[in-house]
């Protein structure tokens, strides 16, 4: 018999938290910003980003098992900044692109299995687990007829079913985005206490290719750059393509205090994230570990911890955090305390799909290298290159 079929809507809701705040520290930290408020007419669940409003007869009908995974969905939404992400998205099929994602992410993650269950209404498609919304929304609006008529969902492809209420989106408060950024990030770090943070992005460490970049050549034209006139250099797109500009033959030469940021927000494809994996591999690698200075992960904000490179024996062990939205601004406000705090910068390496604002960031008094997985951007300043990206 599934567990609480005799039980109320609100002994489940009561149940549910109470499991998810005693067996998942990540949730845990983050279930107590939504309130759980009784409404008939959401249909099944939704949130505006403060509470999570339920249909009692929708979820009557789940075990606690499934209640969970709606509870973790909803969450989700709200870590991940979906709600904030749409911009001028088509709104049903963002809605569609979002549900994808994050029931994929569930429904994979092998944490989880035990501990909870997808409902058999929800969308759900494997080959779209490991994907971004934003991939997810780019792949359904190249073919409409499959967004709107002939969805995959469940366990079954009946095409019935509707993507979660997402109505309540427009009404969401624009500075809770912040809130839930700065909690996210709390969240993570209570996960990782107890080795228990959620494993959605461990699957791009597990493919290294070679690097397409002459990292040798490619750091050490960066590094003579003059730093006084660096502000005022317009973007430098002399590094497109190859960058076999002369043999740098000295091994015994060491490359210090470089900062390498990788973006892990929601836009960045997994395949785009593995590029850029392989890219700081293959840096390490070309400098036969003579590379000095960190690894970041940033999104919406800067992650801890930093990665010394002295102490990554194996890239592969590094595990990203992120996948909310993007800011640029994290990066250089975060540089700003690091540089007051009397660390030494010889320059900042960006590696991201551009998918950003620049937010009137000012120029630094270091180099920054901006190197992308997409084509066509201009950063306000510094140099930038591109890394190919297979489909």
């Amino acid at each position: 018999m599934t567990e609480g079929n005799n039980l109320t809507a609100t002994e489940k809701l009561r149940k549910a938290r109470i499991r998810i705040m005693n067996k998942q520290p990540f949730f845990a930290s983050l279930i107590m910003l939504l309130t759980p408020v009784e409404d008939d007419s959401i249909g099944t669940a939704a949130t505006d980003s403060k509470n999570l409003f339920y249909a009692p007869s929708y979820i009557e009908k789940l075990s606690i098992e499934e209640v969970i995974f709606v509870y973790l969905h909803e969450i989700l939404h709200c870590a991940l900044g979906h709600i904030w992400r749409q911009k001028d998205k088509d709104h049903r099929l963002w809605n569609i692109a979002t549900d994808y994602a994050i029931n994929g992410m569930l429904h994979n993650d092998i944490k989880l299995n035990h501990f909870l269950k997808m409902p058999p209404s929800l969308l759900y498609k494997e080959t779209y687990y490991g994907m971004s919304a934003e991939e997810i929304y780019d792949s359904l609006k190249s073919d409409i007829a499959r967004a709107f008529v002939s969805v995959s969902v469940g366990n079954g492809d009946d095409g019935d079913d509707e993507p979660q209420n997402h109505v309540l989106w427009k009404n969401a408060d624009k500075n809770e985005r912040i809130n839930w950024q700065y909690n996210t990030k709390i969240a993570i770090k209570n996960a990782e206490r107890y080795g228990k943070a959620p494993s959605y992005l461990t699957e791009i460490i597990k493919r290294l290719k070679p690097p397409q970049k002459d990292w040798r050549t490619l750091l050490n034209e960066f590094v003579q750059e003059e730093i006084n006139d660096f502000s005022l250099m317009p973007p430098d797109n002399r590094f497109d393509g190859d960058f076999f500009i002369f043999s740098f033959s000295d091994t015994t030469e060491v490359v210090k205090d470089l900062l390498f940021f990788v973006d892990t927000s929601g836009s960045m494809r997994i395949n785009e994230l593995e590029a850029c994996y392989s890219e700081i591999n293959g840096a390490l690698q070309q400098f036969n570990r003579q590379l000095q200075g960190k690894l970041v992960f940033f999104d919406a904000v800067v992650h801890e911890p930093l990665y010394d490179f002295d102490d990554i024996k194996d890239i592969r062990s590094v595990c990203p955090i992120g996948r909310g939205g993007t800011c640029f601004y994290a990066i250089f406000d975060f540089l700003k305390e690091y540089k007051n705090a009397h660390n030494p910068i010889a320059g900042v390496i960006i590696l991201t799909d551009g998918q950003c604002d620049y937010d009137d960031i000012d120029a630094p008094d270091f180099p920054v290298l901006w190197v992308f997985t997409t084509h066509d951007n201009n950063p306000p300043f510094g140099l930038s290159t591109t890394i190919e990206v297979s489909p």
